[in-house]
């Protein structure tokens, strides 16, 4: 018998990571292919202020206004009908879902004019704006607090029937324990030394530089990752930063790997003992299906706040945005790293909790499908 063929719409940055977690979930049962557009006109108008000056959100507070709603709606399928349409009528799928909004109006139009049901991803656990949602299909959002959060939008109103509480969508990978990690040898790294890796998002962030320093120069003992991105200033940066201190005669620094985009995150998260960095979702759950205490250091203004209050309500690690109370609180966890262990039990019940969004997807297609 043939596989039935659901196509997954996604775009770059954090949206392709739950596509590929979706992908990855379902590539066994189903013929699953994943359909990726940059966006780009939109996407750049979001990036270079959240790469250089992420205090500015005036992009994310557009489509919380009328009537600025309906225009970027109209812009986005503008952008992304034609092209979708085309993949669409090539592969023939019998499910599209969707882990970035800017196809909504294009995936309706579809659904319209050819019968194909689609799903809506909701990718941020917290706080996702108006435009985030789609009235007319499922949309999978994180918790029962974001699920009635929803139904009462005053700008775009779900109904309760349009609403699926699944957890999130996180890579198998993550979840599945690395025995033998082979980077920690490639590393030159120790085992049973303590790690710290520090991640600044797909498109790097300079938060990283608001800590790296001290922990390079006040403690030789230690293991640092740092992950760059795409950000290549932050990596020259980092990069001529650790040089310079290898230069300081008498002065032992500890072993440090710099890195830009990186694939295999599950085996760096699951190599270290803490994890920093920006409070995006994904980088968070990713840590906590590795059962990792999180660290953060930055978000992004007006659409983050939400994650760091989660962080916070969930027990899964700490908030420290304050360069300086945040060096003091590495200085007390590298010190005494028991402390990490207050939150094995919280990040274990939110692990438990997120490992039935797969169950929670293949219910809802099947009721579609069959």
């Amino acid at each position: 018998m043939r596989k039935k063929k659901i196509l997954i719409t996604t775009t770059i940055q954090g949206h392709k990571s739950i596509a590929q977690a979706v992908y990855e979930n379902l590539h066994n049962q189903y013929e699953a292919k994943i359909y990726l557009d940059e966006f780009k006109p939109f996407l750049t108008l979001y990036t270079i202020p959240y790469k250089y000056l992420p205090q500015i959100n005036y992009v994310n507070n557009l489509g919380e206004r009328q009537p600025f709603f309906s225009l970027l709606q109209q812009a986005f399928y503008k952008y992304s009908y034609v092209r979708l349409k085309k993949e669409v009528e090539s592969f023939k799928p019998n499910l599209i879902i969707s882990s970035y909004f800017g196809f909504n109006l294009s995936l309706n139009q579809i659904k319209k004019e050819k019968q194909i049901e689609n799903f809506n991803l909701i990718t941020d656990p917290v706080n996702p704006f108006s435009i985030n949602f789609n009235p007319i299909s499922k949309n999978f959002v994180f918790d029962e607090q974001l699920k009635q959060s929803a139904m009462n939008n005053k700008i775009n109103k779900i109904k309760e029937k349009n609403l699926i509480v699944s957890g999130w969508f996180t890579r198998p990978k993550f979840y599945q324990s690395c025995k033998d990690n082979h980077l920690m040898q490639e590393f030159h790294f120790v085992k049973d030394k303590f790690t710290i890796l520090i991640c600044g998002g797909s498109e790097g962030s300079i938060a990283i530089l608001k800590i790296l320093p001290f922990l390079i120069y006040s403690f030789p003992h230690i293991q640092i990752i740092v992950v760059c991105g795409r950000n290549k200033a932050l990596y020259r940066s980092i990069t001529n930063l650790v040089f310079l201190s290898q230069k300081i005669p008498n002065h032992e620094i500890p072993k440090v790997k710099v890195l830009g985009f990186f694939e295999n995150m599950p085996a760096l998260i699951q190599m270290s003992d803490l994890i920093v960095g920006k409070a995006g979702p994904n980088l968070i759950f990713e840590s906590i299906a590795c059962q990792k205490p999180f660290m953060a250091i930055s978000h992004i203004p007006g659409q983050e706040e939400g994650n760091l209050d989660m962080i916070k309500n969930y027990h899964l690690g700490f908030v420290e945005e304050n360069p300086l109370k945040a060096i003091k609180l590495l200085k007390k966890i590298i010190k005494k790293p028991e402390i990490l262990q207050e939150f094995n039990e919280t990040i274990a019940k939110v692990r438990d909790y997120n490992q039935k969004a797969k169950s929670i997807l293949l219910k809802e297609i099947v009721k579609i499908l069959n």
